[in-house]
């Protein structure tokens, strides 16, 4: 019985460190930014909380383990109070944000009216529990299959394009653990990491993605379990924010279903002509203003978003393309050709494929990739989302007047932190994706000059 005991309380550690405490983190920090419009939707913010979580816990953990000093003579490796300590505290902050977002829902009637608006729409969204359930299984399979595969006589195995990369994230890893990066003069601020491949070299790769794993390790995990759940869970969660982003992009809005739109309508309704029946649930000025009278979101845009994962996940090139147009489609092209490595007259070609060349070995772009998204989802609601209109004011008689035209527009200030956040992940992505970095530094510095007036001002308001 005690035995059973220490093995429940063992699995739930492994499951609040490699998930649990990390997506709560990240969701903490998110639901800050959740709006009915000109910001996040609560299905962004549920989606990207792992990946913001995973960034800040590896960033953590290794400055955590710069900063600890092991004067054990011939000490090597990860520190384990470093890193628990990190768990610990980051567990404290998730706490304290997620207790502050609950204790907003009862105090802010408009946020908890968006919570539970945008919660039913994802719960009624058919495409969206389809595709979790694909990717889910999808690539659990395949990072299953890929990730250091025992087999009956002691084997590991992998294949692919991750078996070409895999060598170089596990001796990065090592390296961390056991090699020459894991004692304490390799681990400190002051030091760069060494080159696992090159003696007497400095390591030029983003290293944050194999050294979280490697952290991981230090806590009791194996190498093949550090290197399966992040990666399922990242890779789901890009999924998922592909659909989101392309539904944001098609404008669709908050409401999922036609019921719930009529009484929305009837509740403008009702706040207009009896202003006091909503005292303390909705502000009157943002029903009357028809903040939160939107239309129903049409099942084209959810299916467009659905397609748009796929096109995304099986793009890379036009060898498909060739062979279909050029060679018999029966069973035996399928099974018998290389689709992949041939052009359809038979000659060597080479192209990149989204999941086999990028997702699955480069575990840097695995890791930013979905943080790239969450970036684009609050640079578009703070910038093209955010156009307030002016609010009708009720006069003496409780009765909405509209505002005259010469009177200046009730704002509010864009998200307030939202691009302070924005700047502190990319800060960070340099030492996990360097191609993330340049992308959305690239991105930011247009969507700058398009929006020069509100770049320059200190207080941008719509």
């Amino acid at each position: 019985e005690t035995r059973m005991i220490w093995l429940i309380a063992s699995e739930a550690a492994y499951a609040w460190v490699s998930f649990i405490a990390p997506f709560l983190l990240g969701l903490g920090l998110l639901l800050s930014f959740v709006r009915q419009r000109g910001g996040l939707h609560l299905s962004e913010a549920i989606w990207g909380a792992a990946p913001v979580g995973y960034l800040f816990f590896a960033w953590a953990s290794w400055l955590a383990s710069c900063l600890y000093n092991d004067s054990t003579p011939g000490a090597r490796g990860i520190p384990f109070h470093a890193i628990s300590s990190v768990y610990i505290f980051g567990s404290l902050v998730a706490y304290v944000l997620l207790t502050w977002h609950v204790v907003r829902l009862s105090k802010d009637p408009a946020f908890g009216a968006t919570i539970r608006l945008q919660f039913k729409t994802i719960l009624t969204d058919n495409f969206h529990t389809l595709l979790f359930l694909i990717a889910l299984t999808y690539f659990t399979a395949i990072y299953y299959t890929h990730a250091l595969m025992p087999d009956k006589e002691g084997n590991v195995w992998s294949g692919g394009a991750y078996w070409s990369d895999l060598a170089f994230h596990l001796n990065v890893m090592s390296s961390f653990l056991w090699g020459h990066n894991s004692d304490s003069i390799s681990l400190r601020l002051s030091a760069q990491p060494q080159s696992s491949i090159y003696a007497g070299y400095p390591l030029s790769y983003p290293f944050i993605p194999d050294f979280h794993s490697a952290t991981f390790v230090a806590l009791g995990f194996t190498l093949r379990q550090s290197l399966l759940i992040p990666s399922i869970v990242l890779t789901v969660s890009f999924s998922m924010l592909i659909y989101c982003f392309v539904l944001r992009l098609f404008g669709a809005d908050l409401v999922s279903t036609s019921s719930e739109l009529k009484k929305i309508r009837l509740d403008r309704q009702r706040a207009i002509s009896d202003p006091d029946s909503f005292k303390g649930r909705i502000p009157i000025h943002a029903i009357a203003s028809g903040s939160l009278a939107t239309t129903r979101r049409g099942r084209g845009a959810e299916l467009a978003a659905f397609l748009a994962v796929f096109l995304w996940m099986l793009s890379g090139g036009v060898g498909g393309w060739t062979m279909l147009r050029d060679k018999p489609f029966n069973w035996d092209t399928i099974m018998g050709e290389d689709w992949i490595q041939k052009c359809s007259d038979g000659t060597e070609i080479y192209w990149f494929a989204a999941i086999s060349h990028v997702l699955l070995p480069q575990r840097s772009a695995t890791y930013a990739y979905p943080l790239n998204l969450v970036l684009f989802s609050l640079f578009h609601a703070m910038i093209y989302e955010h156009n307030p209109t002016p609010a009708p004011i009720p006069d003496q008689n409780n009765s909405v007047v509209a505002v005259q035209k010469k009177k200046k527009a009730q704002t509010q200030p864009i998200l307030p932190g939202g691009f302070l956040f924005c700047g502190i992940v990319m800060g960070l992505l340099p030492l996990v994706h360097i191609h993330s970095y340049v992308t959305v530094g690239i991105v930011g510095i247009c969507l700058a000059l398009f929006n020069l007036r509100r770049s320059l001002s200190l207080f941008p308001t719509g």
